[in-house]
């Protein structure tokens, strides 16, 4: 229980993939990036995770990536919130990164990416479920100059009252 402190959880510290975060339910998280789980140019493996009840001020109420080439499997996300992208999982400028078995449900993001938010990240996602999460765009999904690949995932009873058309950004 992160006591609505500073990230519950942070790896900022240039960890590996040795570093790894297994079977806890990390919940009650308050940061700028990253409510739940903070990852800072470094690579753990997060596997059998819970978050929820996180939020944070901008990226990634849940989880928040940046520089990573994280391994996440069986990460549940659930009603996580933040300001701007990524209610449940945003990850930015991460090459390697990927997210497997997972669920992102009941997310909700202030700007885009309700469930996962995506940003110059050629990510992995295999096996996911993404339903019932609210942004203003993408309630679901939100690729922003991202070349990820989605293998196997269910996008489904999202809510965006926006869209946006003519944009370089890709949304489900």
């Amino acid at each position: 229980d992160g006591g609505d402190a500073a990230y519950a959880v942070e790896f900022a510290s240039g960890e590996t993939a040795a570093a790894i975060l297994e079977g806890v339910t990390v919940t009650n998280g308050h940061g700028t990036y990253g409510g739940g789980i903070s990852i800072w140019a470094s690579s753990p493996t997060i596997t059998d995770v819970i978050a929820t009840g996180n939020t944070s001020d901008t990226f990634g109420g849940g989880i928040f990536a940046f520089q990573s080439s994280s391994s996440l499997s069986n990460v549940t996300l659930d009603t996580n919130d933040c300001n701007l992208k990524g209610g449940g999982m945003a990850v930015g400028q991460s090459t390697g990164f990927s997210l497997t078995d997972s669920t992102a449900t009941n997310n909700v993001a202030g700007q885009h990416g309700g469930g996962l938010y995506f940003e110059l990240s050629p990510a992995t996602v295999t096996d996911v479920v993404v339903s019932d999460n609210i942004a203003v765009s993408a309630g679901g999904v939100h690729l922003n100059q991202s070349d990820a690949v989605l293998t196997n995932v269910a996008i489904a009873d999202n809510d965006a009252p926006e869209a946006w058309a003519g944009s370089d950004e890709a949304s489900a």
